[in-house]
């Protein structure tokens, strides 16, 4: 073994011999068949419906999945990578793409101002519900705050 201490790794010399696989006795996969992937139910901005909504979800500036799909050309449809995806909304209903459903920022919240209330009335209803801890609560208020004075929001009124 290579000594890796150098690099803050050390290693002293076991391993789990229990994790070598008897691969005889793994049933056979039929090639023949495929399975479904099953995708949450979304709403009209593309963020899912089901659970507990921080303010990131409940007062979205971007579509966010769980999933990222491969694109045409690269086994299309098929899983790329664990990691989802984030795909941010147009900031003005003017810039938006005709072929994006969505609303934009402005749309949505109106003002920067008008995104803030929307922050906190999510906040709020966190806080009331006991889903929330105070001390969050002010880090997420202060996050929206200093989101609205991000050169991306200087065009919003």
């Amino acid at each position: 073994m290579p000594d890796l201490s150098s690099i803050g790794f050390s290693f002293n010399g076991n391993y789990n011999k229990l994790s070598v696989n008897d691969e005889s006795t793994i049933p056979a996969t039929p090639l023949d068949k495929s399975y479904a992937v099953f995708l949450p139910t979304t709403d009209s901005q593309g963020n899912e419906k089901a659970g507990i909504k921080m303010p990131d979800g409940a007062v979205p500036l971007a579509t966010f999945t769980g999933y990222n799909l491969r694109k045409p050309g690269f086994v299309a449809g098929d899983q790329s990578n664990l990691y989802g995806s984030q795909i941010p909304f147009s900031l003005l209903t003017a810039s938006k793409n005709a072929a994006d459903s969505r609303k934009s920022i402005q749309e949505l919240y109106g003002t920067k101002e008008g995104y803030i209330a929307s922050v906190n009335k999510a906040i709020d209803t966190l806080l009331e519900k006991g889903y929330m801890l105070p001390e969050d609560a002010e880090q997420y208020r202060n996050r929206a705050v200093m989101q609205s004075l991000q050169p991306y929001f200087s065009a919003l009124p």
